[in-house]
């Protein structure tokens, strides 16, 4: 009924569902099994017996995929260590040599995104700008007995959304640069200063993702993690088990495996307040999301959460098949040449309810409408210029 009185969207149903239809078809077989392998390595007891067995059985043009799967993943570290323990593999030295020089640039950019780090912290406590460091930035730095074995791309950081402009113009006074992406002012933009990335957020995903704001709940339980401040267990793991999806498609070629590292690490050696967290998850409308990732993480890692939780956070039946199947098919990645299609099917069945897409629809075409207003106050914010004493904003 409802298609008849839009035949544009009926259409454009109908032409999705048979190319789904056909992907669906079309691959049949297991999808995730260099992902797995590449991931082996990071579990806290190494299985050497599998990792060697699994290697073994490469053929060559599969040994570069892992190789390079390895070096774009962020798990030199991880494999390095592991082939000392393999030292008879024929491709082992070659290995050995690209992993080790990876590292050294890992590590180099990790002592600079320290020290901006302990520059940023000085700076916003100074501005009385309450922040957070959330994501890899963090999570290395509580989970790694060396904190150089994850590296980061850039510095996620949360201010509350009245502070975004003081917080834009602390950091542009400070030598940052800022670049904005007029498709993601709504909730962060980019700057960067020394070859150090940050991405400013004041929405950790885009407006209307959650029922409800999370950001002010988030700065509220942040804790001091040494040299800056993050967010606490609870709230870190929400992050984990939901920005993926929404923000990744959660196995799309632009996701990231090494958070499901990070993820195992989490549950592992932190302590969860699970009440809490279901709590979190029904009031914010992602309970789904974080079953997503949940089940993910199985699928790769074997790592189960605990059963009532996973039980909690499950979708309904029709819902549960129809994600289950995409995730096997890995769809996201299947559908890398529609891009449309993932960020418009399945981040919309990630949300809980059918009025949760609603409103999130609703809410990012008022964010499109407000897009300019806030990239100009934002760029007016980066605008600084010496003064015979200080620096101030034009």
């Amino acid at each position: 009924m409802t298609f008849c009185l839009f035949p544009s969207i009926n259409n454009s149903f109908r032409v999705t569902f048979r190319l789904i239809t056909k992907k669906m078809w079309q691959y049949q077989s297991d999808h995730y099994r260099l992902q797995r392998l590449a991931l082996l390595p990071t579990a806290d007891s190494l299985p050497i017996s599998e990792l060697h067995s699994a290697l073994l059985r490469l053929s060559e043009a599969e040994q570069r995929q892992l190789l390079a799967l390895i070096l774009n993943q962020g798990l030199q570290f991880f494999w390095l260590e592991a082939l000392r323990e393999l030292p008879d593999l024929s491709f082992a030295a070659a290995w050995r040599e690209q992993l080790k020089e990876q590292c050294f640039r890992n590590t180099t950019r990790y002592l600079a995104q320290k020290k901006a780090l302990i520059e940023l912290d000085r700076l916003f406590e100074e501005e009385q700008i309450p922040y957070a460091v959330f994501k890899g930035a963090h999570i290395r730095e509580v989970v790694y007995p060396n904190p150089a074995y994850r590296p980061s791309v850039d510095i996620d950081l949360l201010v509350s959304p009245d502070e975004k402009i003081r917080a834009v113009h602390s950091l542009c006074a400070n030598g940052y640069t800022l670049f904005p992406d007029p498709a993601n002012v709504s909730h962060e933009v980019g700057l960067a200063k020394d070859n150090v990335h940050l991405d400013l957020h004041w929405h950790i995903m885009r407006p209307g993702r959650t029922r409800i704001e999370l950001t002010a709940l988030f700065l509220q339980s942040r804790q001091r993690c040494g040299f800056f401040w993050g967010l606490d267990n609870d709230m870190t793991l929400l992050v984990l088990l939901a920005h993926p999806v929404f923000t990744k498609y959660s196995t799309a070629p632009q996701s990231s495996i090494v958070r499901l590292a990070d993820l195992r690490k989490w549950l592992e050696r932190r302590e969860i307040d699970w009440q809490r967290l279901l709590h979190l998850l029904e009031d914010s409308g992602l309970k789904t999301a974080a079953w997503i990732t949940a089940t993910i993480l199985t699928d790769l890692t074997g790592y189960r959460l605990p059963a009532f939780v996973y039980e909690a956070i499950s979708p309904t039946h029709p819902k549960r098949y129809l994600l289950k199947k995409w995730l096997d098919l890995n769809l996201s990645s299947k559908f890398a040449d529609y891009p449309i299609i993932p960020k418009y099917i399945f981040t919309l069945l990630a949300h809980d309810r059918w009025r949760d897409m609603i409103n999130f629809i609703k809410i990012y075409r008022e964010e499109q409408k407000k897009a300019g207003e806030i990239l100009g106050e934002i760029r007016q914010a980066s605008t600084v210029v010496a003064d015979s004493s200080r620096i101030k904003l034009i």
